[in-house]
């Protein structure tokens, strides 16, 4: 499937629900009714862990030669393979409760060089090597962001369908979740990556604290 399918929204009043497909593959199914017909939906989910695996050894291939470059390219790598440890994930589409947003903050902090030093080098003269790596941070941060939507994606979707004991609380808590996310879409739209994953990571801590008041 095209990896533009991940972005898929369904229409207004669609009713949607995991479907795993071994290995490891998700889709999300909907079902939605349209002037008295209805239509169904199934799109490929990103499988986080093994994009950001991806992401990782794309970087790692970057490497320059260049002293000063590849210890930038080290420090993000660094950053991105803590956000993998098996302590974190429940599996590709879904963060454990404890300590799931760590993933986020790796993230944030990952991306945070890249960025940086993408301004710094193109305004103090670019070499080769640096031009190479500049590339490479063009190319997987857009992926990694679009993880960190994917995780926080789902953490609502599924929040959704619960029923809460506590309704207004419960409500309140996904409210504030939903905003966040949209937030950090605007900043996605505004190539603000640091910003859009920081509200990512808002929005999915939301959506535990809803599910906490509904168990």
């Amino acid at each position: 499937m095209d990896e533009a399918q991940n972005a898929f929204v369904p229409v207004a009043g669609a009713l949607c629900s995991l479907v795993e497909y071994p290995p490891e593959m998700f889709v999300k199914e909907c079902k939605a009714q349209v002037d008295q017909l209805f239509t169904y939906a199934m799109v490929e989910l990103i499988r986080g862990r093994i994009v950001k695996a991806d992401v990782v050894t794309e970087l790692e291939s970057a490497r320059t030669g260049d002293r000063r470059v590849d210890r930038v390219i080290n420090k993000v790598v660094k950053f991105i393979k803590r956000s993998l440890r098996k302590s974190y994930w429940q599996d590709e589409l879904h963060l454990k409760d404890k300590h799931g947003s760590k993933v986020f903050t790796y993230e944030g902090l990952a991306v945070l060089p890249m960025r940086f030093y993408t301004t710094h080098w193109s305004r103090r003269g670019l070499t080769p090597e640096k031009a190479k790596a500049i590339e490479a941070f063009s190319a997987v941060i857009p992926r990694l962001v679009d993880v960190d939507r994917m995780l926080a994606q789902t953490a609502i979707d599924e929040t959704r369908e619960m029923s809460p004991r506590k309704r207004r609380t419960f409500e309140r808590y996904l409210a504030k979740a939903e905003k966040a996310f949209q937030k950090g879409l605007r900043y996605v739209e505004k190539d603000r990556p640091w910003f859009a994953i920081y509200m990512f990571k808002r929005s999915w801590s939301y959506a535990m604290m809803a599910r906490k008041v509904a168990k």
